[in-house]
């Protein structure tokens, strides 16, 4: 709540000031004399200081319109000559004040009385009581006005105050358990997300750890074949491009190619090795280690050429830029 504390360097205001904002109220302090109030360091940052003379009428325009509560701690029975009027004007000034604000809550310090014989000091605190009371009546009783005339009065403000204090700590822990709460909800669903989605890459890993080298190069051999099926019909008619299973030599190529003419004389002949490994494979092939064996293999089979497709040293330069020659190594 926004609090109005009038009388702010008074007995009571320096006591109660504390205690409201200990509550967890934001405090607007009304002060004469702005370098007479001195509240300590710890209570600055969540109060507000207005200079404010009751007697003066236009100074309490600076009142703020949105408060939500007000405290009238104040009294002129110190000051010279006619005291009790003093005290009215200050009551009807800040009673009008009141009334453009949204004020709904007024506490005021009176004294301890009764009605049948007032001194002079306590009629002129029972006739400023009266005008506070004309605020309710101006405001179509939409305000309710404390009198503390006792210390029974007081303490039970005192409880009232402990008492907001204590559903604001209540309502805090509340909160920030709620907020623990999401928190841990929000962080157990995004582990059990990243956890899914390591189990799915591990998994992926696995089988691709279990596939044998032999299954991976045939992979890169059906890519192959199903390439060249469809480019067969644009130019390759006469073509012969399949596997070659003879190994009666010892070893053998994986594809042969081989294009004739019409008259069916050849016109080229390719012997192809296909060579891929395992991402997770320790010892890394180079694909000059097959150099060797495969131009073997394409002179005994009578091939022109020989052609390594290679999804091997996938960190060289030259890996996929196309055909490279490397008859000369």
């Amino acid at each position: 709540m926004k609090i109005l504390l009038t009388g702010s360097t008074g007995y009571i205001g320096k006591r109660l000031l504390p205690i409201l904002i200990e509550a967890g109220h934001e405090v607007v302090c009304c002060v004469r004399d702005i370098k007479r109030f001195n509240p300590p360091a710890s209570l600055k940052a969540n109060i507000s200081v207005i200079k404010v003379d009751l007697l003066d009428e236009a100074s309490l325009d600076a009142i703020p319109k949105d408060i939500d509560g007000a405290y009238y701690l104040v009294h002129s029975m110190s000051s010279s000559g006619d005291y009790a009027a003093l005290e009215e004007l200050s009551a009807i000034n800040f009673r009008n004040a009141l009334n453009k604000t949204k004020v709904n809550h007024v506490v005021y310090l009176g004294g301890i009385a009764n009605e049948l014989e007032l001194s002079k000091h306590l009629t002129s605190r029972k006739n400023v009581e009266l005008e506070l009371e004309k605020t309710i009546n101006e405001k179509n009783n939409e305000i309710q006005l404390v009198k503390l005339n006792n210390k029974e009065d007081i303490r039970k403000v005192e409880d009232n105050v402990k008492e907001l204090k204590s559903q604001k700590e209540i309502s805090e822990i509340k909160l920030k358990s709620e907020y623990e709460q999401k928190i841990k909800a929000n962080t157990d669903y995004y582990k059990n997300q990243i956890k899914d989605r390591e189990e799915t890459i591990d998994r992926i890993k696995e089988m691709k750890a279990k596939l044998s080298t032999k299954m991976v190069g045939e992979t890169l051999e059906q890519h192959c074949e199903t390439q060249f099926n469809t480019l067969r019909a644009t130019g390759f008619q006469n073509a012969y491009f399949d596997k070659d299973n003879d190994a009666s030599q010892g070893s053998k190529g994986d594809y042969i190619f081989k294009d004739n003419d019409d008259s069916n004389n050849e016109i080229v002949s390719i012997m192809f090795e296909m060579k891929n490994e395992n991402d997770t494979t320790a010892t890394k092939t180079k694909n000059e280690h097959f150099f060797k064996e495969l131009d073997k293999d394409r002179k005994e089979k009578g091939c022109e050429y020989a052609v390594l497709v290679s999804l091997l040293e996938q960190d060289n330069e030259l890996y996929n830029a196309g055909i490279v020659d490397v008859s000369h190594r």
